[in-house]
């Protein structure tokens, strides 16, 4: 499979999620229609003094914020660092990605039980587990990656 290259396998990474959205997709929705309130702005507005006026929803507002920037940067350089520093296959690289799903199916099956247990452990416990797969990929020696 690598000599299909790194492109491809993103692509196919990326077309795995096709048969999870047709599926939701096919799930039937009935949501009663929305209270008419007032214009969007002054509703986003009103969202937003609540959130960050409460000190707790502030602190894990922030904290999500600052968590989303720096996945973002880490999904934008991943795929270059990994076939470019560490040496990834095509092959390898596509398993680093996958594991990364699994990962994050085993999360969402334990979210409820954390979450029903410990409410305000569950997001920082799984916050510093991805920290813990992050800080993996940055101790890795260039060039000596298992999955190359």
């Amino acid at each position: 499979m690598s000599w299909l290259g790194a492109p491809v396998a993103v692509l196919v990474d990326a077309a795995s999620y096709l048969a999870p959205a047709l599926l939701t997709g096919r799930i039937p929705v009935e949501d009663p229609p929305a209270p008419v309130r007032g214009p969007l702005l002054r509703e986003i507005q009103e969202g937003l003094r609540w959130v960050y006026g409460q000190r707790m929803l502030r602190s894990l507002a922030l904290s999500t914020h600052g968590w989303t920037l720096f996945a973002a940067v880490l999904g934008a350089v991943y795929v270059p660092y990994g076939l470019l520093e560490l040496g990834f296959s095509a092959l390898g690289l596509g398993l680093t990605l996958a594991a990364t799903g699994v990962g994050g199916l085993v999360g969402s099956g334990l979210s409820e039980r954390w979450g029903g247990r410990r409410p305000g452990i569950a997001v920082p416990a799984a916050w510093l587990l991805d920290g813990v797969g992050i800080a993996v990929i940055a101790v890795t020696p260039a060039g000596h990656a298992a999955l190359g």
